[in-house]
Order: C-alpha cells, then sequence, then structure tokens
C-alpha cells in the first residue's frame, strides 16, 4: 500500500468512529425515559466525607443521619417534660387551693376551740341560781287563796 492509501484508510476508519459515537449518543438520547426514575433504595448516595477536629474522617450522610435521630429524640423528650411540666403545675395549683381551704377551715376550728374554753360569762344578778329569772323575766309571787300574798306581813283588808 502506498502512503495515500494508508492516509484514505485511516480517514475512513476514523470518521466510521466518528459516526459510531454520535449515532449512539443520539439512540440513547431518543430512548432515555420521560421522568426520571427515583434512587434505588439499595443505593446509597456517593459518600461525601468529612475530618473532623480530632483528625477523624466521617461520611457525611451518615453523620447527618445520627444528628437527625439525635434532633427527634430531643424533640420527644422535650415534648413529654413539658406535659409533665403543666400537669404539676395543675397539680401545684389545686394543692394550693386545698391548703388555702384548710387555713381557713383551721382558723374557723381555732375560734370555736377558743369560744368553748372561755368560761361562762358572771352574772351581775345576785340572786341565787335556783330563784333567778329566765331569760330577763321577772316572776313575782302569787297571792294565796285568802288574798295575801307569801311573805307579807300586816292586817288584810276585807
Amino acid at each position: 500500500m502506498t502512503h495515500a492509501s494508508w492516509k484514505q484508510a485511516i480517514f475512513i476508519s476514523a470518521a466510521v468512529a466518528v459516526l459510531a459515537i454520535v449515532s449512539v449518543a443520539t439512540l440513547a438520547w431518543l430512548r432515555r425515559p420521560a421522568v426520571s426514575s427515583p434512587a434505588s433504595p439499595r443505593l446509597r448516595p456517593t459518600p461525601l466525607l468529612y475530618q473532623d477536629a480530632a483528625g477523624s474522617v466521617y461520611d457525611l450522610h451518615l453523620k447527618m443521619t445520627q444528628l437527625e435521630e439525635r434532633l427527634l429524640t430531643s424533640e420527644q423528650h422535650s415534648r413529654r417534660l413539658e406535659e409533665s411540666l403543666a400537669r404539676l403545675r395543675s397539680e401545684r395549683e389545686a394543692g394550693e387551693k386545698e391548703r388555702a381551704g384548710l387555713e381557713k377551715r383551721i382558723k374557723e376550728l381555732e375560734r370555736e376551740i377558743a369560744r368553748l374554753r372561755r368560761p361562762p360569762e358572771a352574772s351581775t344578778n345576785t340572786t341565787p341560781p335556783g330563784n333567778a329569772p329566765a331569760d330577763g323575766i321577772e316572776i313575782t309571787p302569787q297571792p294565796d287563796s285568802e288574798g295575801e300574798a307569801e311573805g307579807t306581813s300586816g292586817p288584810s283588808s276585807p
């Protein structure tokens, strides 16, 4: 083969190779799916590595997943604490109301005890208890069948 024929053979093979590449790319472009398929659940994204201050290297996706789990756990714990705090506050308010009612009742009972322990008031009347008038009513002696009052002396009038 001559030098010109080698040039023609190389040119033809290069053109065939370029034509093959263009046809494969065109077929791939025309047959692509209309909607991109979701990532397979078995396939993980390419790990994104980072280095912490201590020099350890971690997968960033794994670290993000761990931090998200910690955040969810922390939020759940916080909600439980808030519910517990609200319940304890309501119990405290009920206890304070009950304590105030009991203190009031104690004061009432102390007054009642003090009233019962006081000696009865001394009466200003010197009448003995057997002849004492009841409730401010004065008792007067009744006349006898003879018309005399008991305890009176003197002539009786006809």
